[in-house]
């Protein structure tokens, strides 16, 4: 729901743009979310191409970039936060979403995919218990790569330059920077743990 001193004021002003106020606004959103959508239905195929597993792939593309839409439309948009985006388009906001819906889609198959009896050794169970560590990691290098799917610019190259200098103390790293106090620093790290978070908040829950 939107909060009420928002809803007097032109949607592209609002926190939550693609909320509507009433009844009569439903249909301008859904036209709107239909023409974004339409527009990256290119990226939905490369991003599933990208993530999903062969088998899902060959048999289940079409499928599961539709499912990526409604969930776009359903849960994603309706989130887009204005006031803590006001740096990101809504389309990167999406390509984050719909990366992280691929990747999670990913996880169920792999974790619900069994192992013929003859196989269950050892070595195949492990390597079956390793497989929700290894989409961890790829999550973490989709944030590590392209740190700008899921925060600012400046909240980004903050972020690179403490992945590549662990260790060294923040007053040399903030001057680096540009800021002359380390609290400057501290409250950018805090704004990068928050966005990510709300990234983190965009997985499915598993099925």
């Amino acid at each position: 729901m939107l909060p009420v001193d928002d809803a007097h004021l032109p949607r592209h002003q609002r926190r939550y743009p693609y909320r509507a106020a009433g009844p009569a606004e439903h249909a301008e959103i859904a036209r709107d979310v239909s023409n974004i959508l339409t527009g990256i239905d290119d990226l939905l195929h490369q991003l599933g191409r990208r993530f999903l597993p062969e088998a899902m792939i060959r048999n289940e593309l079409a499928d599961m970039v539709q499912d990526c839409r409604v969930h776009l439309w359903r849960y994603s948009l309706p989130r887009f936060d204005r006031q803590h985006r006001t740096c990101a388009k809504v389309t990167t906001f999406l390509h984050q979403c719909a990366a992280f819906f691929f990747l999670s889609r990913r996880r169920n198959f792999q974790r619900k995919t069994v192992l013929p009896t003859e196989h269950w050794d050892m070595e195949n169970i492990l390597d079956t218990d390793r497989r929700a560590d290894r989409d961890v990691e790829q999550l973490a290098h989709v944030i590590s790569h392209k740190p700008t799917l899921v925060m600012t610019p400046v909240q980004a190259r903050v972020f690179q330059i403490l992945n590549s200098t662990q260790g060294e103390p923040m007053q040399e790293i903030a001057r680096r920077l540009g800021y002359q106090q380390p609290g400057s620093l501290s409250m950018i790290k805090r704004r990068i743990r928050d966005a990510v978070a709300r990234a983190a908040e965009d997985l499915p829950a598993a099925a």
